[in-house]
C-alpha cells in the first residue's frame, strides 16, 4: 500500500463518517468510516516516513479530487437521500489538498536524497 491507497481510504472513511447516513443492519456507518479514516492516515504516514520511491497519488490525482469536490460543493444542489453533497464535496477538496501536499513532500525528499548521493560519490 502506498500514498494513493492511503488517500483513497481517507476519502472513503470521511465520506462514510460525515457525508453518508445509511442505516444498514448490523453496520455502524460512522464507526466504519472512522476506522477507514484512521487506517488511511496510518498508511499515508507510513508511506511518507518510509519515503516511498514511487507514490501512487500525484498532483493529477489531487487536482482531480479538488475539482470533483468543488463541483459537489459549489455547483451541485441535489437533494439525495442519505447523502450530504456539501460535506462530500468538502471532504474531496481536503483529500485533494492532502494528495498535492504529500506528493510535493515526497518529491522533495527524493530530490534531496539524490543530490546528497550524487555529491558524495565522486569518480
Amino acid at each position: 500500500m502506498g500514498l494513493g491507497s492511503g488517500i483513497f481510504l481517507i476519502v472513503v472513511g470521511a465520506i462514510l463518517y460525515g457525508a453518508v447516513d445509511v442505516d444498514l443492519p448490523y453496520v455502524d456507518d460512522d464507526a466504519l468510516g472512522l476506522i477507514l479514516l484512521l487506517a488511511g492516515l496510518a498508511v499515508v504516514i507510513v508511506a511518507v516516513v518510509l519515503r516511498a520511491d514511487r507514490p501512487e497519488a500525484g498532483v493529477g490525482t489531487g487536482i482531480l479530487l479538488l475539482a470533483a469536490g468543488a463541483i459537489l460543493y459549489f455547483a451541485v444542489d441535489a437533494d439525495l437521500p442519505y447523502i450530504a453533497d456539501d460535506a462530500m464535496g468538502a471532504i474531496l477538496m481536503v483529500a485533494g489538498a492532502i494528495a498535492i501536499v504529500a506528493t510535493a513532500v515526497m518529491s522533495r525528499r527524493r530530490t534531496t536524497s539524490r543530490r546528497s548521493v550524487q555529491g558524495y560519490y565522486q569518480p
